[in-house]
């Protein structure tokens, strides 16, 4: 039982006492006169007065407070937006471990390049080297960007033509050997490039 309807209770039992009280001294006399300060009326009133207070408690109060109620749809959309960041995050986190990844390996190919020209006895932006490339071309390629062998290796031929045309050049018949011999010295390989050049004629494959 709720600590309100033990209230309510002992309100109610307050009046009865009350109304028993009044009758008594009414019917004998106020036997307790010398206790009570209020009449036997006042008494009997009294008692009534608690009692319908303690039968409203009773009655009309409720024991406890509505629990809140709760919106499921509200709970469930929450849910879903939840469950959307996380899949974003777990997109993200993807991504960004692919390029991590592609990071590592660019950074391991550079670190590897060095380790490959120190066994050549010539430097990655060397192009001169190169059959068919004179100063001339070495300067076109180096003015558009591609002023190592590990830039030539990976232009395509249409990329070269581009650079020797924009230097006001046309005629290069080795061009399509150069990123050929390039990727030999990329790899490290002087004696596979010089017996390439060495099978060359004019600047181009025999």
């Amino acid at each position: 039982m709720s600590t309100k309807n033990w209230i309510a209770i002992l309100i109610v039992v307050v009046g009865i006492i009350g109304i028993i009280a009044g009758f008594l001294n009414d019917a004998f006399g106020d036997p307790v006169g010398s206790v009570l300060t209020f009449s036997a009326l006042q008494v009997f009133w009294l008692g009534v007065l608690w009692g319908v207070v303690g039968l409203i408690l009773l009655i009309f109060l409720p024991d406890r407070a509505p629990e809140p109620t709760i919106d499921v749809t509200q709970v469930d959309r929450l849910e879903t937006q939840v469950r959307g960041y996380e899949g974003r995050l777990q997109d993200f986190d993807n991504r960004f471990q692919a390029r991590l990844g592609d990071f590592d390996t660019r950074v391991k190919t550079l670190e590897a390049t060095p380790k490959a020209f120190a066994k050549l006895p010539v430097n990655d932006d060397e192009l001169e080297v190169l059959e068919g490339v004179g100063p001339k071309f070495a300067a076109a390629l180096r003015a558009a960007g591609i002023d190592t062998f590990t830039k030539l290796a990976n232009s395509t031929e249409s990329e070269l033509r581009a650079a020797i045309e924009s230097a006001g050049m046309s005629f290069a018949p080795s061009i399509p050997t150069w990123a050929r011999q390039a990727q030999y010295l990329v790899n490290g390989d002087w004696e596979g490039f010089q017996e390439y050049v060495r099978r060359l004629t004019a600047g181009r494959d025999a």
